[in-house]
């Protein structure tokens, strides 16, 4: 476990740097590159696959949550203080 968690500190910066790039928000990033970063743990796959291979798979998880964190937040603004 250990082994594993060291190798996805090294793209924690690089996951965040790209929710940051999408988000512009930095609360709404760090939550995202988090719930991110938990996908990729989850996907035994990653763990085996090379650097580049590793990048993409972060760029492509990163970018999904971003959109999704945008959609999410973008929906809850529009919701009256009032409800």
């Amino acid at each position: 476990m250990n082994t594993r968690l060291n190798i996805l500190r090294n793209y924690e910066t690089y996951c965040y740097q790209i929710c940051y790039h999408m988000l512009r928000d930095e609360r709404l990033a760090v939550e995202t590159a988090k719930q991110a970063l938990i996908d990729v743990y989850q996907e035994a796959e990653f763990f085996g696959r090379s650097h580049r291979e590793r990048q993409e798979m972060i760029r492509r998880i990163a970018v999904r949550r971003s959109l999704q964190a945008y959609v999410e937040n973008e929906a809850a603004d529009r919701i009256p203080a009032s409800v």
